[in-house]
């Protein structure tokens, strides 16, 4: 489903919306005036806020949103993600669900913030530093004339492959910050390999290792000392 503004927008209105937002757009019932009725009717096990109008986002997540959330699964995903104020914290969502649903953020910053049956739960800060960085040197070892879809693709699926259980039980989507250096040189070779494999790569012959390359290519910020 996609809210906006004021009201569950479905096929019939969606002449307004730019093309990228078609596929969340639903034909649906017409009593959904707001978020938590069409959670209610839908029953969506996704909730995305992606507000980036000033002052507070036009649909807040509270405790009967994200109660009715979990009750439409055992792990939902809740994703306040709107950047001038948050829909809600990770805290409160914790709480509403039970320690069951599963939090991702913008927050930056220390984000354990609950501890729920004996374990702590960190949710995910979601940036754009576990693609970009890799997709350019991807593009950058490969020589690749091109970027499509699917070398996007293949590099968001490299970053969740490194998601460890110990980060899924912890409450991540993400692998740690403190390991992108290794999340961009696999998502590096993901999208070197699709270039290899579509027959837009430059650099050839292929590399035996694409990792080695890209780790090999990869700045390193260690300084002589001088006396």
């Amino acid at each position: 489903m996609l809210f906006r503004l004021a009201a569950c927008r479905s096929r019939g209105d969606s002449s307004t919306l730019e093309d990228f937002k078609l596929p969340y757009c639903h034909s649906g019932p017409s009593d959904c005036t707001d978020l938590l009725s069409a959670v209610q009717t839908l029953r969506p096990t996704v909730l995305i806020g992606c507000g980036h109008t000033d002052g507070p986002p036009p649909f807040a997540f509270d405790q009967h949103v994200v109660g009715t959330m979990a009750d439409n699964a055992h792990h939902p995903l809740v994703f306040p993600l709107s950047h001038q104020q948050p829909e809600c914290t990770p805290q409160d969502v914790y709480a509403w669900s039970g320690g069951r649903a599963v939090v991702a953020t913008c927050a930056q910053g220390d984000r354990t913030v609950a501890e729920v049956d004996g374990r702590e739960l960190h949710p995910s800060q979601i940036t754009s530093t576990y693609i970009f960085p890799g997709v350019a040197l991807g593009t950058l070892i490969s020589r690749c004339t091109k970027l499509r879809d699917e070398q996007f693709i293949a590099a968001a699926e490299s970053v969740a492959r490194m998601v460890t259980d110990e980060d899924r039980a912890a409450g991540a989507v993400l692998p740690p910050l403190h390991k992108i250096r290794d999340v961009s040189a696999s998502v590096a070779r993901a999208v070197a390999q699709k270039a290899y494999e579509g027959g837009f790569a430059t650099d050839l012959p292929k590399p035996h290792s694409l990792l080695d390359r890209a780790r090999a290519y990869m700045y390193n910020p260690q300084y002589r000392r001088y006396r």
